[in-house]
């Protein structure tokens, strides 16, 4: 778990058009990756990219807010 102070008074930065143009991207696990994509998109959110493993069944969303800053959801695999 890594904390950062945010400033307020800090614009935000350009639109990503892929996860590996930002540092570090936090990766949530959902049972409802559908609804959450979807419940993103409809409050803003842009779909950056979709990534999918080649190895197995598993896609990951990532989505950038309305401050550009990208986070990905993933299907939760384990309880």
């Amino acid at each position: 778990l890594e904390v950062l102070k945010m400033d307020a008074n800090t614009t935000p930065g350009p639109a990503k058009t892929s996860r590996t143009q930002q540092g570090v991207v936090a990766i949530f696990e959902t049972d409802d990756q559908q609804g959450v994509v979807a419940r993103a998109k409809a409050a803003g959110a842009t779909l950056v990219e979709t990534w999918t493993a080649s190895d197995r069944p598993v896609t990951i969303y990532y989505i950038a807010d309305p401050e550009h800053n990208v986070l990905g959801f993933a299907p939760r695999h384990h309880n």
